[in-house]
């Protein structure tokens, strides 16, 4: 078993989704703090971990599927690559270790880190078969992702912030479920339409720079709406994505190569930071 395989059978790529934890941190006025980066890091990495068993298990129960795709046929599993024992075994190493590890974490991580492991098995086994469940499910993970990150420092998010988090995944995973239609167009597993799909687009974009616009204007004196340029134009960025049928949406770590996202995301971070820390 090679360990390239297994590092693939984790899906590292895809760890940025737990980067959420660090958000309280942020919000919080605590970017500064040192102490609390241990803590935050070391949650960070647990929860990343959790994702892996996930995808793991994942790719067990849907190696005969992902067999017939065109781009998970690649996955370790459904290519042959390693065996669903040793998947099982490798998963099982992973579990123990975590439990091992839990014992040194705050209870409500622990709390909130079974949930997320919960959440996405229900969605693996059952509900990403079952429309408009499927990306709430997805949406409320990174929820608990943030109230993970929470905890670790011992802070309550703004619950605009986590309506933001929500509507932000809602936006994600439609845009990942319309360009998934238009790329395969898989009518016997097709859950939505396109034109359903481009309507959900539309109306989750609009309600998170609703919530984004309200949120920055009522926190710290309304400092942060200078933010607000920003961060329509990454929302606009994305739909144009969307409704282009980009690439960048298949895999959504590709964003971070994109320079104009890029650019923004990182002046969109300076503003924030000096006007929350300017205080």
């Amino acid at each position: 078993m090679k360990l390239s395989t297994l590092v693939k059978l984790m899906r590292p790529w895809q760890w940025y989704k737990n980067l959420v934890v660090f958000i309280p941190l942020i919000f919080a006025s605590q970017l500064f703090n040192a102490g609390l980066w241990p803590i935050t890091v070391s949650g960070f990495i647990f929860l990343c971990l959790v994702s892996s068993v996930s995808y793991i298990m994942n790719d067990i129960m849907d190696r005969k599927k992902d067999r017939t795709h065109p781009d998970k046929r690649k996955r370790p599993i459904a290519s042959g690559a390693i065996s669903v024992n040793s998947a099982l075994i490798f998963a099982a190493l992973l579990g123990a270790a975590l439990v091992v590890w839990s014992f040194f974490m705050p209870p409500m991580f622990n709390f909130w880190a079974l949930s997320l492991f919960l959440l996405t098995s229900a969605y693996s086994l059952y509900f990403k078969k079952v429309a408009l469940v499927d990306i709430h499910i997805i949406a409320s993970n990174f929820v608990v992702r943030t109230l993970a990150g929470a905890v670790l420092i011992n802070v309550y998010p703004s619950p605009w912030l986590l309506i933001i988090i929500f509507l932000l995944a809602i936006f994600w995973a439609t845009g990942k479920r319309k360009f998934e239609l238009s790329r395969y167009k898989k009518k016997k597993s097709q859950l939505y339409g396109p034109a359903f799909l481009s309507s959900l687009s539309n109306i989750s974009a609009a309600m998170l720079l609703i919530a984004y616009i309200l949120y920055t204007s009522i926190a710290h004196q309304g400092k942060l709406m200078l933010t607000i340029p920003i961060a329509t134009f990454m929302v606009f960025r994305y739909l144009y994505f969307i409704q282009t049928d980009n690439e960048t949406i298949q895999k959504s770590e590709r964003i971070f190569l994109d320079k104009q996202m890029l650019a923004a995301l990182a002046l969109w971070f300076i503003l924030i930071v000096l006007q929350i820390y300017s205080e």
